[in-house]
């Protein structure tokens, strides 16, 4: 049963969205009393007046190049909050190297003033040599990622 109106549930995980964030779609839906996909469609129209400044009485408009963004690097509060949902993937969530995957990519979704505050603290006579370091840990990760891009990928591409 779903109830004729439900404008109480929708503001209700509105403030839940709002003030708690961190919270899983089904949480909130629970909480509220409404379906995870209200919640989904209520979140995806808070970011969307968040990102689009004295646009908060009008939903989002989709802009061109939308598909294209979709395979784009997330920002990295998008980023943490993919790592949020993939966290609940049980593949990842109950192994040791699943575990180790996620706090791997959740380290890496700091904000970039807390890049730019890491880059100040770097002793001058270490610059380059952090400098080579990351750009080795870069190449790592783009290997990575072309690695995990492909279906079936295992260890070295092959179906595992």
């Amino acid at each position: 049963m779903r109830p004729l109106d439900n404008a109480r549930g929708r503001r209700a995980a509105t403030e839940l969205i709002v003030e708690h964030p961190e919270l899983s779609l089904r949480q909130i839906a629970r909480a509220a009393g409404v379906s995870p996909e209200t919640v989904r469609n209520l979140r995806n129209r808070i970011r969307g007046r968040a990102g689009n400044a004295g646009s908060a009485a009008r939903p989002a408009k989709p802009r061109a190049g939308a598909q294209r963004r979709a395979t784009a690097e997330p920002s990295p509060r998008d980023g943490a909050a993919m790592v949020e949902r993939l966290k609940a993937d049980p593949a990842l969530r109950f192994s040791e190297a699943g575990r180790d995957l996620l706090r791997l990519l959740l380290i890496h979704t700091i904000s970039p003033a807390e890049w730019d505050r890491l880059a100040g603290i770097i002793p001058a006579g270490r610059r380059a040599e952090v400098a080579r370091l990351a750009r080795a840990c870069a190449r790592i990760w783009a290997e990575f990622a072309q690695q995990a891009g492909r279906d079936g990928a295992g260890p070295r591409g092959k179906a595992g």
